[in-house]
């Protein structure tokens, strides 16, 4: 009897360590899947981020476009109100006998 009792009480306890082991499996399981969550997850936020900094620098490159424009821009309205100041000048200067009327 005392053989019977030691083999039932092992099989019995090789059950309780199998119930464990598989319920230490579906953890471990579970665990990988919410890294490879994480993972993804993580992977996601640096795609983003890197997108983030292409857009911008693209930003960067339309406002440093814009300014050069508006530059050349002031630089020409500058030019053209001094070419404007020395005809005034100049017509100034001239004896009103050489001075066509303007049209208004």
């Amino acid at each position: 009897y005392w053989i019977l009792f030691e083999s039932v009480f092992s099989l019995t306890m090789m059950e309780e360590v199998n119930t464990e082991a598989v319920r230490l499996q579906h953890e471990i399981d579970s665990v990988q899947r919410t890294l490879s969550d994480h993972s993804d997850l993580l992977q996601a936020l640096r795609t983003a981020a890197k997108q983030r900094q292409a857009v911008i620098a693209q930003l960067s490159a339309v406002t440093d476009a814009i300014g050069a424009q508006i530059a050349n821009r002031d630089r020409k309205l500058r030019r053209i109100e001094r070419a404007q100041q020395r005809a005034l000048a100049a017509k100034l200067a001239l004896p009103s006998a050489f001075v066509r009327p303007t049209r208004q």
